[in-house]
């Protein structure tokens, strides 16, 4: 078919259309757009009616759906017509844009990024303005879910031309490339280190050095590591070359003293009192991340280590710490016996130890003694507001304290059974009735009520878990784990915005809290922003090393947005984690369930229908392992 013209789409950072004359395409409607540009980007491809129906307009009935298509393939008929009359075929139920009526700045950026040359690397780079159709939002989760597969490949192409132009140029032009690689991808540790080598090549070697720490801090913030040994190489060989030690950076914010809190040993008689022993070094892990001149291993990590030997320096080399705190617990009745000592990594001294025999209810005093006695020996400074902190506790009753942190790990290996949920709920609403004033068991009440909520127990209602996510909050303002319960609330009645910047919240407030993160992720896969829910749920994962639900939800994310490896890799963490919980409790019906989901994931359909029906034979009217495997 012969075009008089073509018309120019540029996706890339917004929408825009011109003819080759440079006259604007004006094309109302966000969804016509989005369709223009679908139909571009299938250069030359046939679509059936249905499928486009479902891609932007799977909300609406199917009359309606196929009306809306047909009023928007004739708005872009009656816009192309000056330009490229003819370019849009319509065939029976399919629909083609002719390959050769649209240019797309996509199909010249993976053109270009496929070169050898500099220049069109550069061009290439110059393209990329910004996401694929960024601000169009036509809020619908099929094409939304396209988009997003989209966007995130074509950031990929993108920061492979920017990492061969930061690898190809020199002097400022190096920079600025390896500045905008760190900005499209300032996760990943690989673009700081280019920076830094850029920095470097440009004679800026003390930026490079600041840039360094800035990096470090990120990814202490933001993924609770330390930079990898080729970024510290990386460093070692700079200050090597100013030859005048600790960078200029470092001398105007020293790096924070570092710590490890080991999971301290349960002595006791009962090997059930681990949940204390767990508890308590959570919370001086708490107490001594409020210290800001301290930089303390995130608990995820440490708890890695958990029932593991290691000698002191392998275990701090690990942790890249310079101390490391362990300690034991022996609780009988209503006394407790607690051993602690801090050891210099460097040289395997003790720089503080201590014994305490006391009685339970001075298990508040305990704790901010430890963490005093830590920072004192590590020689920081403890600013006052953050002495406040340290003492400033959700409850000053042991007993409540207890009863809490008993529940607390009975839910967190509870997996979703009914009955544990109800027995732990009894466990907060003790802690609450012992301490009417301890936020952190009002808390617990709300998460109970939101599980059992979500498996049809029928007594529980929205308002149950919002009264007391919202007793938590009125009680401590800045309780992560309240806002959490809240979040959890909104998110069950479908306030999926609501929910996900109370998440958001109570992660800024905790970064290391497993929940926040999950749920988050979980806000964001039902509303259909599965580019975003992927990080939420991976450093859920990351937080809880023996959760399997944040990555079995991770594996579903990544099989929406066409990441199949990655959906797979997913997958199969979590069925080793599931299957170690499931060792511990061979007949549990939910952990069934959970495991059929996965197996179908892994495509091992038989073995998902035979765990499908062991589940359901265990516990026929469980209605959250019916919900899992129909």
């Amino acid at each position: 078919m012969g075009l008089i013209g073509s018309v120019r789409l540029k996706l890339l950072g917004g929408f825009s259309a011109s003819l080759t004359s440079g006259r604007a395409v004006e094309l109302a409607g966000k969804k016509n757009r989005a369709l223009l540009a679908y139909l571009a980007l299938g250069r030359g491809k046939w679509h059936g009616r249905e499928k486009l129906m479902a891609l932007l307009w799977s909300d609406r009935g199917e009359a309606q759906a196929r009306g809306s298509l047909r009023q928007a393939l004739s708005a872009l008929k009656q816009a192309m017509a000056e330009g490229t009359p003819g370019a849009l075929v319509l065939e029976g139920d399919s629909v083609s844009l002719e390959h050769e009526a649209a240019a797309t700045d996509v199909a010249e950026l993976e053109a270009l990024a496929g070169s050898e040359s500099i220049g069109d690397l550069r061009q290439a780079a110059e393209l990329y303005e910004g996401d694929l159709l960024d601000g169009l939002g036509v809020h619908d989760l099929s094409f939304e879910a396209w988009l997003a597969v989209e966007r995130t490949r074509l950031r990929e192409v993108t920061i492979g031309v920017l990492g061969r132009l930061t690898a190809g140029l020199a002097g400022t032009e190096a920079v600025a490339m390896a500045q905008r690689l760190v900005a499209l991808d300032p996760l990943r540790e690989a673009s700081h280190r280019a920076l830094m080598k850029a920095y470097a090549g440009a004679g800026e070697k003390t930026l490079a050095l600041q840039h360094y720490t800035r990096c470090r801090d990120l990814l202490r913030a933001e993924l609770g590591v330390a930079p990898a040994r080729e970024t510290e190489e990386l460093r070692q060989r700079l200050l090597q070359e100013e030859g005048t030690g600790p960078s200029p950076a470092e001398r105007v914010a020293p790096r924070a003293v570092s710590i490890a809190v080991l999971p301290f040993l349960n002595l006791s008689d009962e090997p059930e009192q681990e949940y204390f022993s767990d508890g308590l070094t959570e919370d001086i892990i708490t107490d001594l991340s409020r210290v800001s001149a301290l930089f303390v291993a995130a608990r995820n990590n440490v708890f890695t280590l958990k029932g593991r030997t290691f000698e002191i320096g392998e275990a701090a080399r690990r942790l890249n710490v310079g101390s490391i705190l362990e300690g034991s617990v022996r609780k009988s009745g209503s006394r407790i016996r607690i051993a602690v000592q801090l050891i210099d990594a460097a040289t395997g001294g003790h720089l503080w130890a201590e014994r305490y025999d006391r009685d339970l209810g001075d298990v508040f005093a305990l704790q901010d003694d430890i963490s005093k006695n830590v920072v004192s020996a590590l020689k920081v400074r403890l600013l006052p507001e953050e002495a406040e902190a340290i003492t400033n506790r959700s409850t000053t009753n042991a007993q409540a304290y207890d009863c809490y942190l008993s529940g607390r790990s009975a839910l967190l290996s509870s997996w979703g059974d009914r009955s544990v949920i109800r027995s732990v709920r009894q466990m907060f609403a003790r802690a609450a009735a012992i301490d009417p004033g301890y936020a952190r068991a009002y808390a617990g009440l709300a998460d109970c009520d939101a599980l059992l909520w979500r498996i049809g127990e029928i007594d529980v209602s929205y308002e149950d878990i919002l009264a007391n996510s919202s007793k938590a909050l009125a009680l401590t303002p800045n309780l992560a784990e309240a806002h959490v319960s809240k979040g959890i609330a909104l998110h069950g009645a479908g306030h999926f915005e609501e929910a996900a910047a109370t998440f958001e919240r109570a992660a800024d407030l905790d970064p290391g809290l497993f929940e926040a993160h999950y749920y988050y992720g979980m806000t964001c896969r039902f509303s259909g922003r599965y580019e975003k829910a992927m990080p939420l749920l991976r450093r859920a994962a990351e937080l809880r090393d023996m959760d399997f639900m944040a990555l079995t939800a991770l594996a579903d994310v990544c099989l929406k947005l066409g990441l199949r490896d990655q959906s797979v890799s997913a997958a199969k963490q979590s069925m080793t984690r599931l299957e170690s919980a499931l060792a511990k409790q061979p007949d549990n019906a939910t952990l069934l369930a959970w495991g059929a989901t996965i197996l179908a994931v892994l495509d091992e359909f038989a073995r998902a229908d035979e765990w499908a029906k062991r589940a359901v034979a265990l516990s026929p009217n469980n209605f959250g392992v019916r919900v899992l495997v129909t």
